[in-house]
């Protein structure tokens, strides 16, 4: 309801979207090329993709290009070399502060108490078991901690940011080549891990690279983000199918993302 969206709404700050979900390329290259612009020759997005697809073998080389994201470096790191920006800790830390009677700090680890008393900079960064904790306090404390749940702020937070400051991610009336983009506020907010976009008949494949033991308070929330982009796009009967995850014994996430052309 109401409240439900005004605590999402909390959690996006003015001027930085916080991507606690997945969107120009989490694994291309570490760095953007200076300048380059979505779709120019200098754009690292623009992967030459070698693969072939049922829905639509007569398309073009370029076409595929523009509606696919493949990474080539997964950035795998260790669990205690893992960071989250602070853009992503600071509006959920605040979220805390405000609603003191919703929580309690029993059995908090000492780093996320650090994050829940000290300042917290949105351009720094900060282990990522603190901030999966702080998350996950979030979650459960304040949205009911279900699976559904974690998908909804994702929608919400994610709709807010694509029509907002991230609105130059969506390609309107075009929905794979939105898709094609989702990743790159993950490479901004996390210095790990890659996202893998896949046009497939009907829709789109999503698989999250180089976080093998992603909660599923956080896949969750990757995934609102990822319906979130879709609805802004256009695209109609939005629905998700997860094909694997870590928790299922997989190595990635993979989500299968249906839904129908712009009309």
């Amino acid at each position: 309801g109401n409240e439900l969206r005004q605590r999402v709404s909390d959690l996006t700050p003015s001027r930085e979207v916080p991507f606690v979900s997945l969107t120009s390329s989490p694994g291309l290259t570490p760095q953007r090329a200076t300048g380059a612009t979505p779709g120019s020759a200098t754009d690292p997005d623009r992967t030459q993709l070698v693969m072939e697809t049922s829905s639509s073998p007569s398309r073009s080389a370029q076409m595929m290009a523009d509606e696919a994201l493949v990474p080539d470096d997964f950035r795998e790191l260790p669990r205690e070399k893992r960071l989250a920006k602070g853009v992503n800790t600071v509006p959920l830390v605040r979220l805390l502060r405000s609603h003191k009677n919703s929580w309690s700090d029993e059995g908090v680890s000492d780093g996320a108490k650090e994050l829940l008393t000290t300042r917290q900079l949105p351009g720094s960064w900060y282990p990522i078991e603190a901030f999966e904790e702080i998350l996950k306090l979030v979650h459960e404390s304040m949205f009911g901690g279900s699976v559904d749940a974690a998908i909804n702020m994702g929608i919400m937070g994610g709709t807010e940011a694509f029509t907002g400051v991230y609105k130059n991610l969506v390609v309107p009336g075009e929905p794979r080549r939105s898709m094609a983009r989702y990743g790159r506020m993950w490479e901004r907010y996390f210095n790990f891990g890659a996202v893998g976009v896949l046009p497939v008949e009907g829709g789109t494949e999503l698989i999250m690279h180089g976080y093998p033991d992603m909660s599923l308070c956080h896949a969750g929330i990757i995934i609102g983000y990822a319906l979130a982009l879709l609805k802004v796009a256009g695209a109609h009967r939005r629905r998700h199918e997860i094909k694997d995850a870590p928790w299922l014994g997989g190595g990635a996430l993979r989500v299968l993302l249906k839904y129908g052309a712009p009309t």
